[in-house]
């Protein structure tokens, strides 16, 4: 449930925007954080190994010097051949709390419906975390296992990776815009069609961040954006277009972008 509660920084632009800035070249918030200072020796957590995998593991060793702080991590199950050293600043983001990730119990109840929709050649944006500055980028899903998924993809053009991206952690989002609604309870429910017409997308943690409106905009559609915000904006009337809205700061974008984002509030309207 605590998935759903945010904060906000102040609303004009000052830290949120420079927060905002920052937030861009990080991956998307884990919901299962731990500090760096529950990272000591004995301790057991969830970690990603260099091919983004989820696996338990158990820190056995802390160090630091004038450059770095360190962990050894010891993936359970595993010959400590495997071990690997993560920089705790740089690679913080690697860390999630004991069995977040990995309890197969857990996640079989709280399995998303877009890892039932994937298999191999499936299109999917992924949160790249090998390259800076750290983007969203085009994949194709190469296998899936659980509710982690192995994608390709090339970032930048001409470097192409392996990687695992987990269903839970945010950092994969499907490639499908249209969504429709099913009801048991009405029949007539099976046959309605709903269109995403707006997202408010959040950047930052639990603790702060910053709120982006992305809105659906065409000249039939009575959720076109209005006011002085807009002037200088020119929208295709031929064609529904997409703007996200930043405090005072608007502009017109791909809907790539906008799956791209880390969606608080989704906004949808019934077809005719």
């Amino acid at each position: 449930g605590y998935r759903r509660f945010f904060w906000v920084w102040g609303g004009g632009g000052g830290d949120a925007e420079k927060n905002l800035k920052k937030a861009h070249h990080r991956p998307p918030p884990s919901f299962f954080e731990v500090r760096k200072s529950e990272l000591r020796s004995g301790k057991r957590v969830d970690c990603r190994d260099q091919y983004g995998k989820w696996l338990a593991a158990e820190i056995k060793e802390r160090d630091s010097d004038d450059r770095d702080e360190w962990v050894i991590v010891h993936f359970l199950g595993w010959e400590s051949q495997w071990n690997e050293k993560v920089s705790l600043c740089h690679g913080l983001w690697r860390f999630a709390r004991y069995k977040s990730y990995t309890s197969e119990e857990e996640l079989s109840a709280s399995r998303p419906p877009m890892i039932s929709s994937l298999k191999k050649g499936s299109q999917v944006i992924v949160h790249d975390t090998q390259t800076l500055p750290r983007s969203w980028v085009k994949g194709s899903v190469l296998e899936v296992e659980g509710n982690q998924v192995k994608v390709d993809y090339e970032h930048p053009p001409g470097a192409r990776y392996e990687y695992w991206f987990h269903a839970l952690s945010g950092e994969i989002n499907t490639l499908q815009e249209n969504t429709q609604n099913s009801s048991r309870s009405d029949p007539s429910a099976a046959s309605r069609r709903y269109r995403l017409c707006g997202v408010v997308g959040h950047r930052g943690s639990l603790r702060g961040g910053h709120y982006t409106a992305y809105v659906r905009a065409s000249a039939s559609s009575s959720t076109q954006p209005k006011g002085d915000a807009l002037k200088g904006v020119k929208s295709d009337e031929n064609s529904d277009s997409w703007y996200s809205i930043s405090d005072s700061r608007v502009k017109k974008i791909m809907f790539e972008d906008v799956m791209a984002c880390q969606a608080y509030l989704v906004l949808y309207e019934l077809c005719q």
